[in-house]
Protein backbone atom coordinates (compact mmCIF):
# COMPACT_ATOMS: atom_id res chain seq x y z
CA UNK A 1 0.00 0.00 0.00
CA UNK A 2 1.25 4.01 -0.48
CA UNK A 3 1.25 4.36 3.44
CA UNK A 4 4.17 1.25 3.22
CA UNK A 5 5.98 2.60 1.05
CA UNK A 6 5.71 6.06 1.93
CA UNK A 7 6.72 5.05 5.95
CA UNK A 8 9.88 3.10 4.07
CA UNK A 9 10.44 6.02 2.24
CA UNK A 10 10.55 8.17 5.18
CA UNK A 11 12.59 6.12 7.40
CA UNK A 12 15.66 6.51 4.39
CA UNK A 13 15.24 10.73 4.15
CA UNK A 14 17.82 12.94 4.26
CA UNK A 15 18.43 14.28 7.79
CA UNK A 16 21.37 16.43 6.59
CA UNK A 17 20.12 19.99 6.56
CA UNK A 18 17.80 22.28 7.88
CA UNK A 19 15.51 21.77 4.71
CA UNK A 20 15.75 18.24 4.52
CA UNK A 21 14.25 17.68 8.12
CA UNK A 22 11.42 20.47 7.04
CA UNK A 23 10.75 18.13 3.70
CA UNK A 24 10.87 15.01 6.39
CA UNK A 25 9.06 16.35 9.08
CA UNK A 26 6.19 17.55 6.28
CA UNK A 27 5.78 14.33 4.71
CA UNK A 28 5.35 12.91 8.15
CA UNK A 29 3.00 14.92 9.34
CA UNK A 30 -0.80 13.28 10.14
CA UNK A 31 -3.57 15.60 10.17
CA UNK A 32 -5.56 15.71 13.62
CA UNK A 33 -6.79 12.00 14.41
CA UNK A 34 -10.35 13.42 16.74
CA UNK A 35 -11.51 16.30 15.02
CA UNK A 36 -12.74 16.55 11.26
CA UNK A 37 -13.20 20.29 10.65
CA UNK A 38 -9.51 20.81 12.28
CA UNK A 39 -8.01 18.18 10.10
CA UNK A 40 -9.91 19.30 7.13
CA UNK A 41 -8.86 23.12 7.91
CA UNK A 42 -5.10 21.70 8.58
CA UNK A 43 -5.08 20.07 5.70
CA UNK A 44 -6.08 23.52 4.03
CA UNK A 45 -4.10 25.66 5.36
CA UNK A 46 -1.39 22.89 3.96
CA UNK A 47 -2.25 23.05 0.89
CA UNK A 48 -2.65 26.63 -0.05
CA UNK A 49 0.90 26.78 1.66
CA UNK A 50 0.15 28.94 4.81
CA UNK A 51 0.91 25.91 7.31
CA UNK A 52 4.03 26.88 9.44
CA UNK A 53 5.35 23.59 8.03
CA UNK A 54 6.33 24.90 5.13
CA UNK A 55 8.23 27.63 7.10
CA UNK A 56 11.71 26.17 6.76
CA UNK A 57 10.93 24.83 2.84
CA UNK A 58 11.81 26.77 0.16
CA UNK A 59 10.09 27.93 -3.00
CA UNK A 60 11.45 25.39 -5.72
CA UNK A 61 10.96 22.17 -3.42
CA UNK A 62 7.93 24.11 -1.84
CA UNK A 63 5.78 24.14 -5.23
CA UNK A 64 7.05 20.59 -6.51
CA UNK A 65 5.13 19.21 -3.30
CA UNK A 66 2.08 21.75 -3.18
CA UNK A 67 1.29 20.59 -6.83
CA UNK A 68 1.06 17.03 -5.94
CA UNK A 69 -1.14 17.80 -3.02
CA UNK A 70 -3.20 20.18 -5.06
CA UNK A 71 -3.11 17.23 -7.83
CA UNK A 72 -4.56 14.90 -4.84
CA UNK A 73 -6.94 17.61 -3.48
CA UNK A 74 -8.16 17.56 -6.86
CA UNK A 75 -9.21 13.93 -7.17
CA UNK A 76 -10.51 14.69 -3.66
CA UNK A 77 -12.85 16.91 -4.98
CA UNK A 78 -14.21 15.42 -8.20
CA UNK A 79 -15.17 12.00 -5.69
CA UNK A 80 -16.73 14.63 -3.84
CA UNK A 81 -20.27 13.91 -4.93
CA UNK A 82 -19.78 10.43 -4.70
CA UNK A 83 -18.03 9.95 -1.31
CA UNK A 84 -16.76 12.07 1.53
CA UNK A 85 -13.38 11.94 1.79
CA UNK A 86 -12.48 11.48 5.65
CA UNK A 87 -9.02 13.55 6.35
CA UNK A 88 -8.61 12.86 10.13
CA UNK A 89 -5.35 11.19 10.79
CA UNK A 90 -3.93 11.56 7.22
CA UNK A 91 -0.67 11.06 5.99
CA UNK A 92 0.37 14.58 4.26
CA UNK A 93 3.22 12.19 2.76
CA UNK A 94 0.72 9.50 1.72
CA UNK A 95 -1.79 12.53 -0.14
CA UNK A 96 1.32 13.51 -1.93
CA UNK A 97 2.74 10.20 -2.89
CA UNK A 98 -1.08 9.19 -4.13
CA UNK A 99 -0.89 12.75 -6.10
CA UNK A 100 2.32 11.66 -7.60
CA UNK A 101 0.86 8.49 -8.54
CA UNK A 102 -2.47 9.02 -9.86
CA UNK A 103 -0.72 12.43 -12.00
CA UNK A 104 2.00 9.73 -13.61
CA UNK A 105 -0.31 6.59 -13.47
CA UNK A 106 3.69 4.88 -12.23
CA UNK A 107 3.50 3.86 -8.74
CA UNK A 108 7.50 3.68 -10.01
CA UNK A 109 7.65 7.06 -10.74
CA UNK A 110 5.60 8.29 -7.79
CA UNK A 111 8.87 5.91 -5.87
CA UNK A 112 11.16 7.88 -7.86
CA UNK A 113 9.50 11.43 -7.11
CA UNK A 114 9.12 10.75 -3.42
CA UNK A 115 13.09 9.93 -3.57
CA UNK A 116 14.23 13.01 -5.27
CA UNK A 117 11.68 14.99 -2.92
CA UNK A 118 13.03 13.56 0.46
CA UNK A 119 16.67 13.15 -0.66
CA UNK A 120 16.86 9.70 -0.26
CA UNK A 121 20.46 8.55 -0.66
CA UNK A 122 21.37 7.87 -4.55
CA UNK A 123 22.58 4.36 -3.55
CA UNK A 124 19.31 3.55 -1.54
CA UNK A 125 16.79 1.48 -3.91
CA UNK A 126 13.00 1.47 -2.87
CA UNK A 127 11.51 -1.43 -4.99
CA UNK A 128 7.77 -2.02 -5.15
CA UNK A 129 7.00 -5.95 -5.24
CA UNK A 130 3.69 -7.34 -7.09
CA UNK A 131 0.58 -7.80 -5.63
CA UNK A 132 0.09 -11.48 -4.60
CA UNK A 133 -1.99 -14.35 -2.64
CA UNK A 134 1.05 -15.60 -2.05
CA UNK A 135 2.97 -15.40 1.56
CA UNK A 136 5.34 -12.13 1.28
CA UNK A 137 8.29 -11.45 3.58
CA UNK A 138 9.50 -8.15 2.93
CA UNK A 139 13.18 -7.59 3.43
CA UNK A 140 16.00 -4.59 2.81
CA UNK A 141 19.58 -5.36 1.58
CA UNK A 142 22.23 -3.23 3.41
CA UNK A 143 25.39 -1.52 1.73
CA UNK A 144 27.34 -4.45 3.53
CA UNK A 145 25.26 -7.54 1.57
CA UNK A 146 23.31 -8.10 5.06
CA UNK A 147 19.59 -8.52 4.47
CA UNK A 148 17.09 -7.60 6.97
CA UNK A 149 14.03 -9.52 6.96
CA UNK A 150 10.36 -8.84 8.15
CA UNK A 151 8.72 -5.20 8.23
CA UNK A 152 9.22 -4.39 11.92
CA UNK A 153 13.29 -4.96 11.82
CA UNK A 154 13.63 -2.58 8.92
CA UNK A 155 11.11 -0.16 10.25
CA UNK A 156 12.47 -0.23 13.50
CA UNK A 157 16.22 -1.58 13.88
CA UNK A 158 17.28 -3.05 16.83
CA UNK A 159 19.95 -4.68 17.94
CA UNK A 160 21.30 -6.71 14.92
CA UNK A 161 21.62 -9.71 16.58
CA UNK A 162 17.92 -9.76 16.73
CA UNK A 163 16.82 -10.39 13.60
CA UNK A 164 17.84 -12.93 11.20
CA UNK A 165 20.14 -11.98 8.53
CA UNK A 166 21.38 -13.54 4.74
CA UNK A 167 25.11 -12.51 3.92
CA UNK A 168 26.26 -12.36 0.33
CA UNK A 169 29.15 -13.67 1.05
CA UNK A 170 27.51 -16.69 4.34
CA UNK A 171 24.75 -19.16 3.61
CA UNK A 172 21.46 -18.08 4.19
CA UNK A 173 20.08 -17.82 8.16
CA UNK A 174 16.62 -19.31 8.63
CA UNK A 175 14.07 -16.66 6.73
CA UNK A 176 10.81 -15.54 9.32
CA UNK A 177 7.75 -16.49 8.10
Amino acid sequence: AVGDIRSRCLRLSDESTEEALAVKKLLGHRLDAYDATLAKAEWYSIVEGEHPLWSDISEPYKHTIRAFLTHFNSLILQNSGKQRFRFQNGSVGNFFFAGARMFFGSLEAAIFLYARVSRIPDNSKVLPAISTNNHLTLAAEQMDGTMIFGQSSISHPMDPAAYTVVTKKGGAADVPM
